[in-house]
């Protein structure tokens, strides 16, 4: 594993007008964690996904969250959109789970 660990955001999006909870509380708030790095941003499409893996710096867009889940540079999945998303996306990445 790396030094830190490497976190991959579902829900940053950048859009026009603002964003919502992923964007202007969890990117800043890693930002500040010493162990923590982002490491993969993913949205429900590609373009936003580059844009957002653009304005926070992250190494990697995905617009597939089980592509992300997989990626052998993501340790953690943290799941920021709107609460009716929230069961599909987790089980998603249920294979990261320490108990897979």
């Amino acid at each position: 594993m790396a030094d830190k660990l490497r976190i991959g955001i579902v829900g940053a999006t950048v859009t026009q007008g603002g964003s919502g909870w992923g964007a202007n509380a969890h990117v800043p708030a890693l930002s500040l964690l010493l162990d923590y790095e982002l490491q993969a941003v993913c949205t429900a499409h590609e373009e936003t996904a580059q844009a957002s893996k653009k304005k926070f710096g992250a190494a990697l867009a995905f617009h597939d969250m089980e592509a992300m889940a997989q990626h052998p540079e993501v340790d953690l999945v943290v799941v920021c959109v709107r609460v009716p998303g929230h069961k599909d996306l987790v089980m998603a990445g249920y294979p990261l789970s320490t108990y897979a």
